[in-house]
């Protein structure tokens, strides 16, 4: 009985201890995950979508495996000319055009370095994630909020917004990549 009870014990302290790791995960974390293994299963490199929430918004991503994703959301001037392209699965020009597009107003941009979802704060001397908006606006998540003259809690806050928008962001490349059978050229 004893042991049974020491037993006990010990796994509730090990699930204890565990519990803080999976809770601190980022949500994009998943995704970034999800979205890798379905854009490796299917030989892609690019990924695009048009937003069916946001009218006139796309999503695009370009995944370089072992390496990065980069992600960005906006609009295009000419809509039809994206639609078109991701009709015939042309991803690669879609995520292409966002990014070269002369407006970059309404645009959001993530560089996840080591392609394992946005991350608030990186170890010493390892890549860091950032975002931008509208082209400009960009936060380094490095963890040095002083540096890019934020206060800790502008940081924590803009994290916050732009880690639940990639997660949906992701999310909704996942999902479209689910429903189809889409593989490269």
């Amino acid at each position: 009985m004893k042991r049974h009870f020491s037993l006990l014990a010990a796994l509730v302290v090990l699930l204890g201890m565990t519990a803080p790791l999976v809770a601190d995960d980022s949500p994009s974390a998943a995704a970034a995950a999800q979205l890798r293994a379905l854009l490796e299963e299917r030989k892609l490199e690019a990924i695009a979508v048009r937003d069916p929430e946001q009218p006139g918004q796309f999503v695009a991503a370009l995944y370089i495996p072992g390496s990065q994703l980069l992600v960005i959301s906006g609009p295009y001037p000419v809509p039809a000319i994206l639609d078109k392209r991701i009709a015939e699965a042309k991803y690669m020009d879609v995520y292409l055009d966002l990014q070269s597009a002369v407006s970059h107003q309404g645009q959001f941009f993530v560089m996840d370095l080591e392609a394992n979802g946005l991350q608030r704060i990186c170890e010493k001397d390892q890549p860091f994630d950032s975002t931008s908006k509208d082209g400009a606006n960009l936060v380094a998540f490095d963890g040095n909020w002083a540096a890019q003259q934020l206060t800790e809690e502008a940081y924590g806050t803009r994290y916050t917004e732009d880690e639940a928008k990639y997660a949906r962001m992701l999310k909704l490349l996942a999902t479209v990549l689910t429903r189809s059978k889409t593989t490269a050229p």
